[in-house]
């Protein structure tokens, strides 16, 4: 089956999306580790951040290239993923409502934030690419 347009970009963006995190990670755990003659605990802290990222950031390139391929786990990964920040972003709006003060971010960034996760969603049940993943 023909690729449906909405994975080949949905491909190109997370295969994007990976390499940025991948190489920013990379970056900033060489700097953090060029900066610190030694590494005190918030330096390890933060190149721990930063080596999630790189990892997070090579997830996204392999998703991205099973998708392009049109492998199955790569769009139960996708929903999967999407489910996941969307309740994220669900739990993180009712406890900004609750506790305004706080330190989470606004509602309409988070929405902003949750809504292509909803698009990637819905997306991933529509019929054409329900079929063009079941080959």
């Amino acid at each position: 089956m023909k690729r449906p347009l909405g994975v080949k970009i949905l491909a190109v963006f997370c295969v994007i999306s990976g390499l940025c995190g991948t190489a920013a990670g990379a970056v900033e755990a060489w700097r953090t580790v060029a900066r610190s003659v030694e590494l005190d605990l918030f330096a390890w802290v933060i190149l721990l951040v930063w080596a999630v990222n790189s990892i997070l950031g090579a997830m996204w390139i392999v998703i991205g290239v099973g998708l392009w391929k049109l492998r199955k786990w790569a769009r139960r990964l996708v929903i999967v993923l999407s489910a996941l920040a969307i309740g994220t972003v669900s739990v993180s709006l009712i406890l900004k409502h609750f506790n305004p003060d706080s330190w989470m971010p606004a509602p309409w960034y988070l929405l902003l934030v949750g809504s292509p996760y909803s698009l990637f969603l819905i997306y991933m049940f529509s019929r054409d690419v329900k079929r063009a993943f079941s080959t």
